[in-house]
């Protein structure tokens, strides 16, 4: 089972204290499939797809690693609102921030809002599909490959997720000997984290002993949380999708 790497590692132990789930907003057509039909469809697509079948599993010294999990409808959550106006799923998606994945159990989750009225570069009723998904688990173009196979017109293949099976059982001789060497090299690393900080102290005291007008720097703007979302142009395609990038934790009201 690969391991997570240090980035990604520290992104997933972060997520504890504070929410950095990626969210990406897609909007169709209205349809009119019942909600079950709809949610056992994604539920099949999302099980062909490899990357939607991990999760997390921690380890004692070594890095966590990615193991398989289950991918079920429950997964997929429909929000009803009293008006499904569009202004209104944007306002609703601050909540939709509060509600942090734990990666260990699920490292996605696809939020639909049914029916909704004057969505952009759509003409009728829309369904607007927000997949979150965990930051350890895909980032910028790999988050949207994820995406464009959940919801593209074709049928990802069935061997996808055979192409990235993992052993199975909960502990193999790889993790042992990835224990192993992560406990004998503790003394290692440790070592190397004090030279840091000595060096980074010795930094500190000689910025600290500088003039004064050597030490100003500009400061930094303020950073107001919101949500923006941009759209598609008109000319290329009729209604597609939009990124939804979050600054902050929540959603401005």
């Amino acid at each position: 089972m690969p391991a997570l790497s240090p980035q990604d590692a520290t992104t997933y132990w972060l997520s504890r204290r504070t929410g950095n789930d990626q969210f990406l907003l897609y909007g169709f057509d209205e349809t009119g499939r019942s909600t079950r039909d709809l949610r056992a469809l994604l539920a099949h697509r999302a099980a062909r797809i490899p990357d939607l079948g991990l999760r997390v599993r921690e380890r004692r010294f070594a890095y966590p690693v990615w193991a398989p999990g289950a991918v079920d409808d429950e997964q997929i959550v429909e929000h009803e609102l009293p008006d499904s106006h569009w202004s209104n799923v944007v306002a609703a998606l601050g909540d939709v921030v509060d509600e942090r994945l734990r990666a260990e159990e699920r490292a996605w989750r696809l939020h639909l809002y049914r029916a909704v009225r004057d969505a952009p570069a759509g003409d009728g009723p829309a369904v607007i599909a927000v997949l979150q998904l965990s930051h350890a688990l895909a980032d910028g173009r790999r988050a949207t490959a994820i995406t464009r196979s959940l919801f593209a017109a074709e049928l990802p293949p069935d061997d996808a997720a055979r192409s990235t099976a993992f052993p199975t059982g909960t502990h193999t001789l790889k993790d042992a000997a990835a224990e192993l060497v992560s406990f004998f090299g503790m003394p290692i690393a440790l070592g190397r984290t004090m030279i840091r900080g000595l060096a980074a102290d010795r930094a500190r005291r000689e910025l600290a002993a500088a003039p004064l007008a050597e030490r100003l720097r500009r400061p930094l703007p303020k950073r107001r949380r919101h949500c923006s979302i941009t759209g598609p142009s008109r000319d290329r395609m009729r209604f597609g999708c939009w990124s939804v990038v979050i600054c902050g934790y929540r959603v401005a009201r």
